[in-house]
């Protein structure tokens, strides 16, 4: 099994990777470990290509909400108690790179209450992991405004979401998965026929074997 991984994306200079795609090629990865289910995911989830910026302390979550980039992109950011990001979120800052900035940061035990009163989450019901969404205005004299998602924590539903800020390039809220989608009911609707065309036809030949009795 060989892993196809695609070159580093300039999440900023967009005209930059038009320039240099022509160039650019996939890197390539022969799968050397164990030929089991679970060692194959966790290979391919390690391989993800990493976008999402990784804070250190209650400072840079400052500066990291309040800090404007030329593209003046909004921001998610993952409160978790993991110390790596996790393959959904990552996967979301692929599908999102046009249009969001994304990071995560690792809440110690006596930094909850903090973290959770300056986000005003209710400390009794909250848990981690937690994501915030920082709505960037396209104004840069209105202030940043900072959501806290309660939805379900899986990508359909995490995805669906943020595509009422931005359209994903890829995923389950993009227009190529609608297309997909679309393509698939088509052909799915037409087997349908098929099958049913198939059964007129069986049944025709079967009622007239039955006359010929």
């Amino acid at each position: 099994m060989i892993i196809f991984r695609p070159p580093k994306y300039d999440a900023i200079d967009h005209e930059k990777n038009l320039k240099e795609s022509d160039g650019l090629k996939f890197a390539t990865e022969i799968y050397k470990g164990q030929r089991s289910l679970s060692a194959i995911v966790e290979f391919v989830l390690s391989r993800i290509k990493n976008y999402v910026k990784k804070l250190h302390n209650f400072d840079q979550i400052n500066k990291y909400i309040q800090g404007r980039t030329k593209t003046n992109k909004s921001k998610i950011l993952l409160l978790t108690d993991k110390n790596k990001p996790t393959p959904l979120i990552k996967s979301i800052a692929i599908d999102y790179l046009s249009s969001f900035e994304t990071a995560y940061i690792t809440i110690k035990k006596n930094e909850k209450d903090e973290i959770f009163d300056f986000f005003k989450i209710d400390k009794d019901i909250a848990k981690l992991p937690q994501i915030i969404i920082i709505d960037t205005k396209d104004n840069p004299n209105e202030k940043e405004e900072i959501i806290v998602y309660d939805g379900d924590l899986n990508k359909v539903a995490l995805s669906h979401y943020l595509s009422n800020f931005a359209t994903p390039l890829e995923g389950p809220a993009s227009k190529r998965m609608d297309l997909l989608n679309k393509h698939k009911n088509i052909n799915n609707s037409q087997n349908n026929k098929k099958d049913k065309n198939k059964k007129k036809k069986n049944s025709k030949n079967t009622a007239n074997a039955h006359d010929e009795l």
